[in-house]
């Protein structure tokens, strides 16, 4: 059974993508990365920032809280020493942006664009929109919109939008992000948490607060996932919570056409072979012919 897909001209060998933030800028694991459909680099924003102080991690039941803020050396950096260095990824490089506002993004995205092994770029709708007064870039689907039609208007390579999963309307937010001319939309991001440290009556995270991620999410992604397909024409990418090749299936039967895994690789770097390989498995028991068989078949 073949598991490729090619989506806006993009051949994907499989329909999991690595999630941005947990293989670093995929300088490591190369052998690992190279078996998946993607990679999403960690956000890069225009200059260097770095980070949020720690504690930057807790660990919670079946995921994790993580407030490591946008770490990056910025644009001209990774253009010159990073992606030379690229050179034995056979995979797609999906290079995650971020600023905050459209205009730094635009930044970003000139700088770059020129490099050949950069395939497209996701764009990171959870970045506080200093110029709106803190919001979430996300996080009113006016801006999404008009962000997303002034890229456009600066890369040919296709854009991917990952939304947030609150202090929002996702629905209102995926529809936006198709209206701008989005090529893919990504649901979901991690939520806001806090965690307490008691004895010292404070909050425990370097940068107060978090995003929860894990496996409780799957299932609210799963929800919008069914519900957004339905307005939306555009290939949907699911992330939350995916630990096994079932957990892909349940994602593609609900609508999604790739799915991002996360947490996951925090945990076990070499837990995202297991799954390719389990569901190539299961595919060949099934005598499934290609994704397009399940992709979309619940409906709500």
């Amino acid at each position: 059974m073949n598991l490729t897909q090619k989506i806006k001209n993009i051949t994907f060998q499989n329909p999991i993508l690595l999630a941005s933030g947990t293989y670093g800028f995929g300088l490591k694991f190369s052998e690992v990365i190279n078996q998946t459909g993607g990679i999403v680099t960690k956000t890069i924003t225009f200059n260097p920032l770095i980070g949020n102080p720690p504690p930057r991690i807790y660990e919670i039941e079946g995921g994790v809280i993580n407030s490591v803020g946008l770490e990056n050396p910025g644009a001209v950096y990774f253009l010159k020493r990073i992606l030379p260095n690229l050179k034995n990824l056979t995979t797609n490089l999906i290079v995650s942006v971020g600023g905050e506002s459209g205009e730094e993004i635009i930044k970003v995205i000139k700088i770059l664009d020129s490099h050949q092994l950069i395939c497209a770029y996701e764009l990171n709708f959870s970045c506080p929109n200093v110029k709106a007064g803190g919001i979430l870039l996300g996080q009113e689907p006016r801006m999404v919109e008009k962000i997303l039609k002034k890229v456009k208007n600066n890369t040919k390579k296709p854009i991917i939008a990952k939304i947030p999963a609150t202090l929002c309307n996702p629905l209102e937010i995926a529809k936006a992000v198709e209206n701008g001319g989005g090529d893919f939309v990504t649901i979901t991001n991690t939520i806001p948490g806090l965690v307490i440290d008691v004895e010292k009556q404070k909050p425990f995270l370097g940068g107060i607060i978090g995003g929860i991620s894990g496996n409780f999410l799957k299932y609210y992604s799963l929800y919008l996932i069914a519900k957004i397909k339905k307005i939306i024409k555009i290939p949907i990418i699911g992330c939350g919570g995916i630990k096994n090749y079932r957990d892909v299936l349940e994602y593609l039967s609900c609508g999604a056409m790739l799915v991002e895994v996360g947490t996951l690789n925090l945990q076990n770097p070499f837990g995202i072979v297991e799954i390719i390989k389990d569901l190539k498995k299961w595919a060949k028991k099934n005598k499934l012919k290609n994704l397009k068989e399940i992709i979309g078949k619940i409906e709500i």
